[in-house]
């Protein structure tokens, strides 16, 4: 019944011991280095644009809020006449 509670009769007095590890690894090279900075600049980007696109709209909630939209018509404002004698000169 023991070896259903994982206890054997059978245990050896001393184990053997753990064997040395014999693997190494050696440091990433250049391309790899490369790689990982990227792929973290990457995540970093894209934190960053996160964050950025929750502020906008929570600020965007409360400017609109705030402020009343206005409609300007862009190509009204841009061709506006801005000279006095309409010699093209400013006034």
């Amino acid at each position: 019944m023991g070896w259903l509670a994982g206890s054997s009769q059978e245990q050896p007095e001393h184990p053997a011991p753990a064997p040395e590890p014999t693997a190494t690894f050696d440091p990433p090279n250049d391309d790899v280095k490369r790689e990982m900075l990227r792929m973290e600049i990457a995540a970093i980007e894209a934190r960053t644009e996160a964050e950025r696109s929750a502020l906008e709209a929570e600020l965007g909630i409360a400017a609109r809020a705030a402020v009343p939209h206005v409609d300007l018509d862009r190509e009204a404002v841009l061709s506006e006449d801005t000279t006095d004698d309409g010699t093209g000169q400013p006034g």
